[in-house]
């Protein structure tokens, strides 16, 4: 009997350490998280979405109301519930206060839910344009990791952050309530991270369903003059960060680039981040979906995007997709893939390009540590141990 009993809690055990399989079960059997109320299920999130603009998006678990939300005590307004039904009947409402003007430095807001009329209070910090220090933690891949993405936020938190850079791929299924829910929000919240730093987000393939973006991104008519894609810029201290989507492959990107990549910002940036999840080199990948097809996704990137990297001096490239670390230079740009976030390692070598100078296949996440004259890129293994570290110097002219 003792036996028996051993070999059943083993076996219950060992399904719940599956990534998918047991972070359904649990989410089935007990519902959202234990330390969560159902007016804030999950966020909130401060994702910054261009210059002085961001989105507060948080859930609730019902279908619900307007909510109301104060900023620094002054602006208020009425927030729209945005109603979902999940594959398994779930209910739920999802909430994005878009903020315009938004100041930097120390900031307070207040949301009150629709119907319990719970309300609670949070803090953010925006690194002020004039900052001279900025350090952001780049991360990439989680998927269905949860448990190595949640041992790593810990450590992330220990480093203070003032910015937290997504390279995609924050979920494995991107129409699963229960992957948004116990592979990304969750272990977000327990760490402390979510409602402390602000965000910018880069969106996955595996974010979106049918060509749709999920409903914890903001709605296209949300960034600033997009006419298609999830792709925007944004000032933070003396850095233009650009984000790409490699999801939308199509001209008009391209021209925004390049009118972005000319702009008054983006040419007195001390510094030029482009962050795209597909990286236009890849080297590590399956080789039997390499070769059905799957070679082809770092194409647009790699002839339409670095032609425009090389042009107008960009320094760093960062990107995730492919599951582990890789740093090297081409023709004066950096590039940085670093999806180590908790999916599983990609280790199968399937192209030499000759593009990287450093190849670590672990687990792991990355700190950019900026000022007025380098970007200091650390890149810190699950157990926080140092791997990797390199200096990139602020250009002195540009074209």
């Amino acid at each position: 009997m003792v036996i028996t009993l051993f070999i059943l809690a083993a076996l219950l055990l060992g399904i719940l350490w599956l990534p998918n399989f047991g972070a359904g079960l649990t989410y089935h059997l007990f519902g959202i998280s234990f330390f969560t109320e159902c007016a804030f299920r999950k966020g909130p999130m401060v994702q910054l979405i261009g210059d002085n603009r961001a989105v507060i998006v948080w859930e609730a678990c019902r279908a619900d109301g307007d909510a109301q939300l104060k900023w620094n005590g002054a602006q208020e307004m009425q927030v729209p519930g945005i109603k979902l039904s999940y594959s398994k009947g779930t209910k739920a409402s999802v909430y994005r206060a878009f903020l315009a003007g938004l100041p930097p430095g120390k900031s307070s807001y207040e949301i009150q839910s629709a119907s319990s009329k719970s309300s609670r209070r949070y803090s953010i910090a925006i690194p002020p344009s004039d900052a001279g220090k900025l350090r952001v933690v780049v991360l990439g891949d989680n998927q269905s990791g949860y448990r190595t993405f949640g041992s790593m936020l810990p450590k992330i938190a220990a480093t203070n952050p003032n910015l937290f850079l997504h390279v995609g791929d924050m979920v494995q299924t991107s129409y699963e309530d229960h992957d948004w829910q116990a592979y990304f929000f969750d272990p977000l919240r327990h760490s402390g991270l979510l409602s402390q730093v602000p965000f910018i987000l880069t969106q996955g393939n595996h974010d979106m369903s049918d060509d749709k973006l999920a409903p914890y991104f903001p709605s296209l008519a949300q960034l600033p003059g997009r006419p298609i894609g999830y792709f925007y810029a944004i000032t933070i201290g003396k850095t233009r960060f650009i984000v790409l989507d490699a999801n939308t492959e199509d001209g008009d990107q391209v021209k925004w680039l390049e009118r972005e990549l000319q702009s008054e910002e983006s040419l007195q940036a001390d510094f030029r981040i482009v962050s795209t999840h597909i990286p236009p080199f890849i080297e590590f990948w399956n080789s039997k979906t390499w070769k059905k097809g799957e070679d082809q996704w770092p194409v647009y990137m790699r002839e339409s995007m670095v032609p425009l990297f090389e042009e107008y001096h960009v320094d760093l490239v960062v990107s995730g997709h492919q599951h582990n670390y890789q740093r090297g230079q081409r023709n004066g740009v950096h590039y940085l893939i670093t999806g180590g976030g908790g999916g599983a390692l990609d280790q199968e070598r399937v192209e030499s390009l000759g593009v990287y100078q450093k190849t670590i296949i672990e687990h792991h996440f990355t700190l950019l540590d900026i000022d007025e004259e380098a970007i200091q890129i650390t890149m810190r293994l699950k157990n926080g141990q140092i791997a990797d570290r390199h200096d990139i110097k602020r250009k002195t002219h540009l074209a």
